[in-house]
């Protein structure tokens, strides 16, 4: 996916100008969740971005919900960035490979989220709060590699 940030500022700026204001959206780069089983999503606090898993509760503030930092993101810039996310296999963990701008800049040991093949989806979004801009999104089944 590519993107682009307008300004951190504005994606972390308080209602009525006042600063911290608790319960307020943290920009989501994208979110994906079936309620009672689990998903992941990248969001954004300030220009940073992270990636987490979900569990079963979308909280977004839960203890439960492993996360990492992907990195810092300056305003004005176009990024790219590929999320593989291996689920466990037989004798290996679930890993993900994390690529920005053509340069793998993290590679980990996550778990993966505890999705049901047979509940559908209650949240699947690209942008949510983000000031900025989305494009060439593509989702592949399998997992491609970072050499492909």
């Amino acid at each position: 996916m590519w993107f682009y940030l307008e300004s951190p500022n504005r994606l972390i700026s308080s209602q009525n100008g006042v600063p911290g204001v608790i319960g307020r959206p943290e920009p989501k780069l994208f979110s994906i969740y079936c309620e009672g089983t689990g998903g992941f999503e990248a969001y954004f606090k300030g220009q940073s971005l992270y990636y987490r898993v979900i569990g079963p509760g979308y909280n977004e503030e839960s203890p439960e919900n492993q996360k990492i930092l992907i990195g810092d993101f300056l305003p004005q810039n176009w990024y790219y960035i590929g999320i593989e996310h291996e689920p466990q296999r037989m004798i290996t963990k679930a890993h993900v490979n994390i690529v920005i701008n053509n340069d793998l800049k993290r590679s980990v040991n996550m778990e993966y989220p505890k999705i049901n093949n047979y509940t559908p989806l209650t949240k699947f979004s690209f942008g949510e709060n983000l000031v900025g801009r989305i494009s060439s999104i593509i989702l592949f089944k399998n997992c491609i590699g970072q050499a492909k």
